[in-house]
């Protein structure tokens, strides 16, 4: 519509502003605001010079954007935009008028924000009177000033009213929207928040459970024609639902109700088609294309993979050269985009029965042995108690009959940054650590009597460190001594059969010792080439890594033994363009040096944030460095050179379709950004969506030495016939046995399934 218009009318047209008013509404629902807000500002201008700043679509427009600014928490300036709309309003309809009532109610909404609460309040009862007489009791209008005057009767504690006006909307909503539409959803959300606040938990039960059910066919529905970006977006805006209702399990878990229990199997069940949800959704649609043997399906996947690959490449010009080569980043970025919608559609086609199987914690039970236990770890916030913070972990046994158990680590703001930070310094300065096992691991240990498996699965600041790790000073052991730990991204992954397409013949691509300082092939002089060493935390030069040469030598000697298929890149070989080239392997394993462009403490993001940018998106801030990393080439040379940097938004276009095990033998490959009910976005996340089964990481700065034994001791549990799993623990411990700090040992972690 947007391009119709624009070509029928031109860019100054106010039917024009209408149709990017419109796609700026549509990508405001889906979360997408850094979309929507340019679209808004440039419908105004128009709008402006068209009509001036007294008409009535100058005002909606205007509302528009401080709607947006509301749900970026910017009130202050969604205060000043909605003030200028209500004074337009008002001189162009009277204070009697429906679109001064909007007015009303949206500068209401703002102020109850802003704790104004009765200037809020005045502002909706003068809507909610217009609404009545002009349409009457029986409107979404109406229905929408009765909900948010419901909010702020509860926050005014007059839980009476707020009772009374949420169930008036929630019957309006539901006689004229309809039980599937998202408004009545809303209602429902907001009925059971205020009994979930008020103690009535019985109440708030039968109210939360029907909500929980709506979202997730929201989610079921919607996914489908939404790209990553646009997923992450929607998936952002109703996480708080979904948050607020695993606080509720937790309260009615504890409130001595005969079907308590159920609460908590909700809450794990929940966790079962939530946890990752981002990460296998778009691993499920790389599995279904590759599959579906559809070569026009295929080969648009390819075409869309090689569009990220220059906007990763582009994202490092500086304007004048993406000027100079005519580039416009938004415009590809939109391409992209568009793309990746319709393969994630496609894919769908091939979905048919895949996802009809909802599994329950009863499934992870009856596949779990005597000594196994499953383990999710849940973040959660307390929707009544501002910033607290607490930690629950469930643990399915063979043993569980009515629900899995349940057990409570408070004061989870501690845990991220107290302990963790205590945590840290006792790993990074060798010294010994009486106190992390007693707040990270205890209470769960507690329950794990009789079990030598936990396969768990993690969040939050879990996510940064290494249970295995952990001295229980009781028993003067490591949990690594007392556990094989198997760590997963969901407990659902216990259950997922494994892949037929698995690749059978043992071969390897194995990278290492890259030569960072190579010159570019064009560099005459100095000029032509700049040091990029500053970047990734290293002064002048980026050093050596002669550790990694015996490493990966020694493991193509292993290899070759066992007769497997190995290709070894060494120095100037050991290329970013070699690695993109590799045929999938059953193993890859690169040594050199990663890295990730943030400080290590705890940080929630929101998974709506941009994914085209540069600087927000941790997928552009880690990485690994290859040959000839240090200097890059003027960008104004050919494109198909590569800048030996690989990050971890380029390693998701990786061909790596059931590779086996892929082995990252470089510093902190395992960190990145942590996003709540996620886990980590960084290399480890980019692995797997490109196909990996597992990957072997590292949480932090490792020594070059000892990272080398590990690895060949690892190899050589692995190529005689162990469990990967096994053969890695068996190494660490090997390794604890020459050197017995946690330090040398612990750093890294293996992740994935078998």
């Amino acid at each position: 519509a947007i391009e119709l218009k624009k070509s029928a009318y031109g860019i100054t047209h106010p039917e024009y502003a209408n149709a990017l008013n419109s796609a700026a509404l549509l990508y405001q629902t889906m979360g997408n605001f850094e979309k929507a807000e340019p679209y808004f500002k440039e419908s105004i201008q128009i709008f402006k010079n068209r009509y001036g700043t007294n008409h009535p679509d100058y005002a909606t427009s205007l509302e528009n954007l401080a709607t947006l600014y509301k749900l970026e928490g910017n009130s202050t300036a969604a205060l000043q935009l909605l003030e200028t709309a209500l004074a337009i309003d008002k001189n162009v309809y009277g204070e009697k008028h429906p679109r001064y009532a909007t007015s009303l109610h949206n500068l209401a909404s703002v102020y109850k924000d802003e704790d104004q609460v009765e200037k809020a309040r005045n502002l909706y009862e003068q809507a909610l009177e217009i609404d009545r007489t002009v349409y009457g009791e029986k409107h979404p209008a109406y229905a929408s000033t009765l909900y948010n005057l419901a909010t702020l009767n509860q926050q005014l504690a007059q839980y009476d009213e707020a009772e009374n006006n949420f169930k008036k909307a929630l019957e309006i909503r539901k006689e004229i929207l309809g039980e599937n539409h998202p408004d009545y959803a809303y209602s429902l959300y907001g009925l059971a928040g205020l009994y979930h606040g008020t103690g009535k938990l019985v109440e708030a039960k039968k109210y939360y459970d029907e909500v929980i059910i709506n979202y997730l066919n929201q989610i079921s529905d919607f996914f489908p024609s939404l790209s990553e970006n646009e997923k992450g977006a929607f998936y952002a805006k109703i996480r708080p639902v979904i948050e607020s209702y695993q606080d509720f399990c937790i309260s009615y878990a504890g409130s001595g109700e005969a079907d308590a229990n159920t609460a908590i199997a909700s809450l794990f069940n929940l966790q079962l088609r939530t946890k990752a949800l981002l990460l296998h959704s778009s691993n499920k649609v790389r599995n279904r294309i590759f599959s579906s043997n559809n070569q026009a399906l295929i080969d648009e996947y390819l075409s869309w993979t090689e569009l990220k690959e220059k906007l990763s490449r582009y994202l490092s010009y500086s304007e004048v050269e993406l000027a100079e080569q005519s580039i416009n980043l938004n415009d590809l970025s939109n391409e992209i985009n568009n793309l990746e919608k319709a393969l994630s559609q496609n894919s769908e086609l091939f979905a048919e029965d895949i996802d009809q199987k909802e599994y329950t914690w009863e499934d992870i039970r009856n596949v779990l042995s005597d000594d196994q236990a499953a383990l999710e770890i849940i973040r959660v916030k307390k929707r009544f108690e501002k910033d607290v913070i607490i930690y629950v972990a469930l643990i399915v046994k063979k043993s569980s009959i009515d629900a899995p158990e349940m057990v409570i680590i408070k004061d989870g703001d501690k845990l991220e940054n107290r302990f963790f930070n205590y945590y840290r310094n006792a790993i990074k300065f060798t010294v010994g650590d009486e106190i992390s096992y007693k707040e990270f691991w205890n209470l769960i240990d507690d329950k794990l009597n009789n079990i030598s498996q936990v396969y768990a699965s993690t969040d939050g600041i879990y996510n940064k460190i290494n249970i295995n790790t952990l001295w229980d000073t009781d028993n003067s052991e490591y949990v690594i001594d007392e556990y094989i730990v198997r760590n997963i991204s969901n407990t659902k992954e216990i259950l997922v059969a494994k892949n037929d397409g698995s690749i059978a013949i043992n071969s390897a691509q194995v990278f290492g010792f890259p030569d960072f300082n190579l010159a570019s092939e064009d560099a005459i002089d100095e000029s032509v080439t700049h040091t990029r060493a500053s970047e990734f935390g290293f002064n002048d030069i980026i050093p050596e890594l002669p550790g990694t040469r015996d490493e990966v030598n020694k493991l193509n000697e292993l290899l070759t033994e066992k007769s497997w298929e190995a290709n070894l890149y060494l120095r100037e070989a050991a290329s970013e363009s070699k690695l993109k080239e590799i045929n999938p392997p059953k193993l890859l394993h690169i040594a050199t040096h990663g890295f990730f462009k943030s400080d290590v403490v705890f940080e929630e993001t929101s998974e709506g944030s941009s994914f085209n940018n540069a600087e927000h998106n941790p997928l552009f801030r880690s990485g690994l460095l290859f040959s000839g990393a240090a200097n890059t080439k003027n960008t104004s040379n050919s494109f198909d050179e590569e800048d030996g940097v690989l990050t971890a938004y380029e390693a998701m276009n990786l061909n790596l379709d059931n590779t086996e095990l892929v082995v990252l033998s470089a510093c902190e490959t395992g960190i990145g950004e942590v996003k709540n009910g996620e886990g980590v976005y960084g290399l480890q996340r980019s692995f797997m969506v490109a196909g990996a089964k597992a990957v072997i990481m590292s949480l932090w700065q490792v020594d070059d030495n000892t990272t080398q034994q590990l690895m060949v001791n690892f190899y050589k549990n692995w190529l005689a016939g162990n469990n990967k799993f096994v053969a890695f623990k068996n190494a660490q411990l090997e390794l604890k046995q020459k050197y017995a700090d946690p330090f040398h040992w612990g750093a890294f972690i293996i992740i994935g399934t078998d």
